[in-house]
């Protein structure tokens, strides 16, 4: 039978457990972005395909090849992502919780979750001034529907998701000792 500690002070997550649970959380806020992609670019097309051919032709076939195609390229773009989304969530999240233990010692999970939360979007704002540097003229062409595409819906997903699993990492129910 398993027994849950009831402390105010959960114990200390490992260097390991804490870059195995970013890495994690990274990874389900990427497919969560996948998803809400592919749900919005079917839908989108399938309107401009209802609305574009004669119901006389292949509609329903035309639009299963293009969820199909649009899975298909949407998920292969999110492994690719992956391997660069894992370990800077991973690194992320073990940067928060060392931050957390000088702003938060008395492991409080809302304010875990607010230093997870600075810290992840401190990073991102580092990360997307780089890029857009990088991109020189080319970021005016860029802007706004390519930022908000590429960047700034997933760098909500990514603050979110280090939120909650800074907030995870001190929550007494949560955390290593109740998984007994």
């Amino acid at each position: 039978m398993a027994s849950f500690a009831l402390t105010r002070q959960p114990a200390r997550w490992g260097a390991f457990q804490t870059l195995r649970l970013g890495a994690l959380v990274g990874l389900g806020a990427l497919a969560l972005y996948t998803l809400l992609f592919i749900a919005y670019a079917v839908t989108r097309s399938t309107l401009q395909i209802v609305g574009t051919l004669s119901l006389g032709t292949n509609v329903l076939g035309t639009i299963v090849a293009n969820a199909l195609s649009i899975g298909l390229a949407a998920t292969s773009v999110a492994c690719l992502l992956a391997l660069i989304v894992a370990p800077l969530c991973a690194f992320t999240l073990l940067l928060a919780s060392w931050v957390s233990r000088w702003l938060n010692p008395r492991s409080q999970p809302r304010r875990a979750a607010l230093v997870g939360a600075s810290v992840a979007a401190l990073l991102f704002a580092l990360l997307t001034s780089l890029i857009l540097q990088g991109l020189g003229q080319f970021a005016t062409s860029f802007w706004p529907e390519g930022f908000c595409f590429w960047l700034g819906i997933p760098g909500v997903f990514f603050v979110a998701a280090m939120a909650w699993a800074n907030a995870r990492l001190t929550s007494p129910l949560l955390g290593p000792q109740a998984t007994a």
